[in-house]
Order: structure tokens, then sequence, then C-alpha cells
């Protein structure tokens, strides 16, 4: 479901729906498919083929950080550090910074913790 949401949303195969492609993104966070979450994450936060909805985007990185996908704790821990979607957290956003680091490396991640404790 995932892959094909994928061909949606970027018109692979087939006309580009991203509405479509948001159902299918749905569908496959229900499955508990980490991918899935992320994605749909990015479309409510961004309002790509539905309105914008900070909080349900939030929901969905965090579903995915849950289920150790780096993307989605680096989104999880921007999130927290911004107040975007939820509370403001400094000590969540290096909680979710650091597995993010930790999980991948991620380079990016390593250098918002920087800033922080700069």
């Amino acid at each position: 479901i995932f892959e094909l949401a994928l061909c949606y949303d970027n018109g692979r195969g087939t006309e580009q729906n991203t509405p479509h492609a948001v159902e299918l993104y749905q569908k496959a966070a229900d499955l508990g498919c980490p991918n899935g979450q992320y994605n749909l994450g990015i479309c409510y936060q961004d309002g790509i083929g539905t309105s914008v909805d900070l909080e349900r985007g939030f929901y969905f990185f965090l579903l995915a950080a849950k289920q150790n996908s780096s993307e989605a704790q680096y989104n999880v821990a921007c999130c927290y550090e911004a107040g975007t979607g939820v509370e403001k957290d400094i000590n969540k956003a290096i909680e979710y910074y650091t597995m993010s680091m930790n999980n991948t490396g991620d380079s990016q991640a390593a250098f918002n913790l920087g800033m922080i404790f700069a």
C-alpha cells in the first residue's frame, strides 16, 4: 500500500493524485507501516493533499519515531524544539535528536543538538 501511495504522490506510472496518496498513506499507517506514518505526517504538516493539521502531523511522526524511523525521530525533535503541533519541550527535543543521531548518524540531528547546547 505504501509503495502505491508513493506512485500516486509522485505521479509514477499514474497521474499524480495527492489526495488519493494521502488515503493510501493512511491505510499504510493504520497497518503500522512507519514509512506510511512518516509520509502521512509530512502531508499533514505541509498540507499536501489535505489541509494543514500540525497536531495530527506530529502524531504520525511520533508513531513512526517509536518504530525507529530516524527521519521521524528527527521531525519529532524539530516539533518539540519549535513547539510545532505539540507543546515546546527542549528536553524531549534533545531526546529525539539523540535517537535520530544514534540510529543513523544523522548529521543534521547532531548539528541541532550542538546548537541547543551552544
